[in-house]
């Protein structure tokens, strides 16, 4: 994967994150051996350690450029280095930053797929991603049976053919990110939440445990960062502005 592919435009040497905004951050994960190198200093000790337990040299690096350019990232909207960020995790394992005096509201949240990561950060917001290589997929009627909420199962029924592959991505990703923006990970049933999957509709949390009301507290939104990828946002808040970038490591 190249980033030459994604379309967002290049970041501010400066972002600066309005109240109710969110930026997204487009990075490959597949670098130069040379970079991979460059950007391993600024990874914590038990990071390191993750990476050498990797029984693959690309997924190593996969995970250290993964890692590298978050804190890079995040060094960008605070006083520091990115090796001088220090994380901590959540009861279903979702990173945290310990608060900063300088950024106490900074929230991120990160997913990866076949060589691209999709980064977002926000301030005082929940917020979660995802994102997939569009794929064919085997049995895909019956993952979407067994994973899917009823009513997302009869939207996936009346559509054609031709979309239903990008739909179940679309539902799966949206899934996924509201999942991550709660930090309860697959704790909570997926079949216990509904999501719109219509790639031609816009993207919506439906119901929450059958209550709209839950719902509505949450925006969602789908895009496509490059050819063949689709990826979801989800913030707990009515409405927010989406800011979206590639990141050159």
């Amino acid at each position: 994967m190249t980033l030459l592919a994604c379309p967002w435009p290049s970041p501010p040497r400066q972002p600066r994150l309005a109240p109710g905004e969110v930026h997204l951050w487009c990075a490959p994960l597949d670098l130069p051996a040379a970079q991979i190198e460059a950007l391993l200093p600024a990874l914590a000790p038990d990071e390191r350690c993750r990476a050498d337990r990797f029984r693959t040299g690309q997924l190593r690096d996969r995970f250290i450029a993964g890692r590298g350019l978050l804190r890079t990232v995040l060094s960008r909207y605070l006083p520091a280095a990115p090796a001088e960020l220090e994380f901590e995790y959540q009861p279903y394992g979702k990173p945290v930053l310990i608060p900063s005096a300088a950024r106490p509201d900074l929230s991120f949240n990160l997913s990866h797929s076949h060589g691209l990561t999709l980064m977002a950060v926000a301030a005082g917001l929940a917020i979660g991603v995802d994102i997939e290589q569009v794929r064919p997929v085997r049995n895909l009627a019956g993952l979407v049976e067994r994973f899917f909420a009823p009513q997302e199962r009869r939207q996936w029924e009346h559509l054609g053919e031709t979309v239903r592959t990008l739909a179940f991505f679309y539902g799966w990703t949206r899934k996924e990110a509201w999942l991550k923006a709660t930090g309860s990970g697959l704790s909570f049933p997926l079949d216990q939440f509904c999501v719109s999957l219509d790639p031609a509709e816009p993207a919506r949390l439906i119901s929450v445990r059958g209550s709209s009301a839950e719902a509505a507290a949450w925006h969602l939104q789908s895009c496509e960062p490059c050819p063949n990828y689709v990826a979801a946002l989800a913030a707990r808040a009515d409405r927010v502005e989406i800011r979206r970038w590639r990141l050159e490591p």
